[in-house]
């Protein structure tokens, strides 16, 4: 499903680019593009070299901007990174006194400086980046004289451990710093074709261990930079960083969500400065208040014979999908009124199955999940939580269903007391495993007239 919905609303990308026009302009862009027999313009998004065309031709179509891409360097991706940007930019907002001239610090520039080349020609903004590798060092540097902005972006050339003590002992104040740090440990396999260099994707300790060094500078630099701003790749990052800001005696601090294409990422900002509340701008893909734990309701079809519209029915198909994912479900009751399990999974088995489905697909000729389609059968309505999230216009077909009960709900940290569990009796013979288990939960599916409820309760 496209996240661009949630995209930032000045977001420019918000409103696809047409692929038909970048190639008649562009030979370059022209070159990586296939066409149907219906006209329709086709890009390969796994082909590094098609993304690296596409980048550029972005850069020149829309910001006048000539970037060149070493073949092993990272390929940034404008849509995200200008959603950071501008979030920043709603954080300055919220300065008391906002200077005229805007001074950013970008830390980790890369080969192609693309945060202060858009913050520069789109913002308007002056800019410092530091940049530790000596190879995308020269890039970014030539990448700005190129453009003809050496004025308002200085490149500075850093030590690898190197995050704010080198470049902020100079006397120059920031109102912002922002940073896109590496993802993954230096041991983290990373699958498929990848587009980066080692020090772009990879980093001790992970993102993690990065923004918590980064933290812990700040605090020596909290006089020299307003807000502090960073990018998250993984959103079991964001509740850590949150504890390690909990801890720092920051002054505020907020979080919000990057949407983009089928790709999300996180940002975090804090600040030492008293008075400023940065939890003022809430995210483009702001949660709902949720007043229950998981619920939706399955609707009675026409096309379903009346005495299969029960609870049992329902029970039978959620408790498959779940055993072939490898969730163990302990059924307490059975019966075409009321059914109740309960579940319990050792490791995250729900992650990634939607990859899983295509890999499968591809090798098999076939979906390993099943064909069994709930477009014409069940309209599904959820009344909080993130199941709302589903586009009303996209397919309601097994696979979503499966994503949002998997993705959304069992990767879920909320917890739930309004069921109690107590009256569900153990399993007999069952055995306690000495790993705690990542999911404990109640499963609940009780038929309610024309319709069918399935209730799911955490495991306090």
């Amino acid at each position: 499903m496209s996240l661009n919905k949630w995209m930032h609303p000045r977001n420019p990308y918000k409103t696809p680019p047409n692929f038909k026009e970048m190639a008649v302009k562009y030979a370059d862009f022209r070159k990586v593009v296939t066409q149907d027999i219906s006209g329709k313009i086709h890009l390969d998004f796994n082909n590094p070299t098609a993304l690296r065309a596409l980048t550029t031709t972005l850069f020149l179509k829309d910001f006048q901007l000539t970037v060149f891409l070493p073949p092993s360097s990272l390929v940034p991706t404008l849509p995200s990174r200008l959603n950071y940007l501008l979030w920043v930019e709603d954080l300055l907002s919220l300065l008391p006194d906002k200077p005229k001239d805007i001074f950013g610090l970008d830390v980790g520039a890369g080969a192609s400086a693309v945060y202060p080349l858009l913050a520069a020609r789109h913002l308007g903004w002056r800019m410092v980046a530091t940049e530790s590798d000596d190879g995308n060092y020269n890039a970014a540097r030539e990448n700005v004289t190129r453009n003809g902005l050496d004025d308002k972006i200085d490149i500075i050339n850093v030590e690898k451990t190197d995050i704010f003590k080198q470049v902020l002992t100079e006397n120059r104040h920031y109102e912002f710093s922002m940073c896109n740090p590496p993802f993954y440990k230096p041991d983290t396999v990373l699958e498929g074709e990848v587009t980066g260099t080692a020090n772009e994707m990879q980093t001790e300790g992970g993102e993690v261990e990065f923004v918590n060094r980064m933290v812990e500078e700040s605090k020596q630099f909290k006089e020299k930079v307003n807000i502090f701003t960073v990018l998250l790749g993984h959103k079991s990052s964001v509740s850590q960083v949150k504890r390690i800001l909990a801890t720092a005696q920051v002054t505020n601090f907020v979080t919000t969500q990057f949407c983009q294409g089928k790709t999300m990422r996180w940002g975090v900002a804090w600040t030492f400065q008293p008075g400023l509340a940065l939890d003022q701008i809430p995210g483009t893909k702001a949660k709902k208040e949720k007043t229950k734990p998981f619920s939706f309701t399955v609707d009675k079809s026409e096309h379903i014979p009346a005495a299969e519209q029960n609870a049992q029915r329902t029970f039978l198909k959620i408790r498959s999908w779940l055993e072939e994912i490898e969730v163990s479900v302990i059924t307490r009751k059975e019966s075409k009124y009321l059914c109740s399990a309960r579940l319990t999974a050792r490791e995250r088995s729900w992650q990634k199955q939607r990859r899983k489905r295509r890999e499968n697909k591809k090798t098999n000729g076939k979906d390993a999940i099943g064909a069994y389609t709930v477009a014409n059968h069940n309209k599904i309505e959820h009344s909080v939580g993130k199941f709302s999230e589903v586009d009303g216009d996209s397919e309601t077909s097994t696979d979503q269903l499966q994503d949002v009960l998997m993705s959304e709900i069992l990767s879920s940290d909320a917890g739930c007391q309004s069921v109690q569990n107590d009256s569900l009796p153990p399993s007999p013979g069952s055995a306690k495993s000495v790993a705690a288990p990542v999911l404990e939960c109640d499963l609940f599916v009780r038929w309610a007239g024309p319709v069918v409820r399935v209730d799911l309760c955490f495991v306090g």
